[in-house]
Order: structure tokens, then sequence, then C-alpha cells
């Protein structure tokens, strides 16, 4: 059986059957699962971009599935390349951003303690 990847046009009300949308709301869900898991979604492609930064500390990150973007846009933890927030935006467009929030993240030593979204 073929993996089925996240569908963002499905499950549809107006052109599937009752069995039809159970199908594809259960292979969403199990998609989103997955890309929780892994730390991706299928066919969502990223690169980074150096901008002002270096590459061990780049500008931003960023991903799309050729029709709707991510960016990551960290802010470093002075010298070191570990980041002390990271900015989430959407664009439907890759011009106009839109904020889904920051993570604030907290360092004991040189290990990840905790973050918290705001």
């Amino acid at each position: 059986m073929a993996y089925t990847p996240f569908d963002k046009t499905k499950p549809d009300p107006s052109t599937q059957s009752i069995a039809a949308f159970g199908t594809s709301d259960r292979d969403n869900q199990q998609a989103i699962i997955d890309g929780v898991l892994i730390g991706g979604m299928k066919d969502w492609d990223g690169a980074i971009f150096i901008g002002s930064g270096t590459l061990a500390k780049p500008e931003y990150w960023k991903l799309d599935d050729g029709a709707e973007f991510l960016r990551i846009t960290p802010t470093w933890d002075g010298s070191l390349p570990r980041p002390n927030s990271l900015l989430f935006e959407w664009s439907p467009d890759d011009a106009a951003w839109n904020t889904i929030g920051t993570i604030t993240i907290t360092w004991s030593g040189n290990f990840y303690s905790s973050h918290a979204w705001s």
C-alpha cells in the first residue's frame, strides 16, 4: 500500500461520499501524526538562507510545498550556534508574511531545558 500524504483539499463534503470523506479524514490525520513524529511533512521542501548570518547561524529557514510557505527566524544566543527564540511565520505567496507565534527557548548550560510559545 502506497503512503498517502496530507491533502489540504480533503476531506471535501461537497464532492466526496461519506465513506470517502471518512477515509480522507483518517489519511490526513495520519499524515499530520507522521509529520509531527518525523519533524516534517512529505512534499514540504526546505532550505536555509544565510543572509546576514552564517552557515552555522543562518538568518532564517524556509519551507514550502509549492503553494504555501513557512519561515522560521531564529534569534541567536550570542556566539553560540543555538537559538534563544524562533519566530514562525506563514505566507500564501512568499511575500506577505503572517506571524504564527514565537517560541522562547531556555537552556541549562549547553542543554535544552524548556520552551514557551508567545
